[in-house]
């Protein structure tokens, strides 16, 4: 990845390294663990509580209330509260719904455009692979340029030493070599 100054941000390249990328969802995993044991905790309460209301509710009804006509009349006293109780157990379940559903969508966009980061950042790292494709073929032909370069230098210089006259008989003599070779 190449930061805004064209130069790489190591950093984010360490984020998404797959070592990386491992030991975050393991991170991940152990973060829901300990929240999964947070909750049983909460919810293993909770029932601890309602049980322990029911058993006092029952002690006291009990303890108050000496024939069971009586206990059987202020039980029916509360008809009507357990419905309403029941009812709003059944609303706060159907909330609890459509809160996931809109957290389920909320996830399936957040995936899409994590996907579609991916996607660019692909292209991105394709493009940046072939520009450094070019440069390298480039490299090869100064390179070879300049090597090309040096040797007209060399026999340029070593031919300044001689006098143009010479240089003809010199030319004369090399051609006469390479032709009987």
């Amino acid at each position: 990845m190449i930061s805004r100054g064209g130069f790489p941000n190591y950093l984010t390249m360490a984020r998404n390294s797959p070592t990386h990328q491992q030991d975050s969802e393991e991170a991940q995993k152990t973060e829901e663990a300990r929240l999964s044991k947070r909750d049983r905790a909460i919810l293993c309460r909770l029932i601890a509580l309602v049980v322990g209301l029911w058993l006092g509710s029952w002690i006291i009804i009990g303890i108050s209330f000496g024939s069971w006509s009586d206990r059987g009349q202020f039980g029916d006293m509360f008809g009507a509260a357990n419905s309403l109780f029941s009812g709003l157990a059944f609303a706060g379940l159907i909330f609890t719904i459509l809160l996931q559903r809109r957290e389920l969508a909320l996830q399936r966009e957040e995936l899409a455009l994590t996907r579609e980061e991916l996607e660019r950042s692909a292209d991105a790292q394709e493009r940046s692979g072939e520009a450094l494709t070019a440069q390298l073929q480039a490299s090869a032909i100064s390179t070879q340029l300049s090597a090309v370069s040096l040797l007209i230098g060399e026999k340029i210089q070593h031919l300044s030493g001689y006098h143009p006259s010479e240089l003809r008989g010199k030319a004369a003599a090399a051609l006469t070599v390479k032709a009987k070779g």
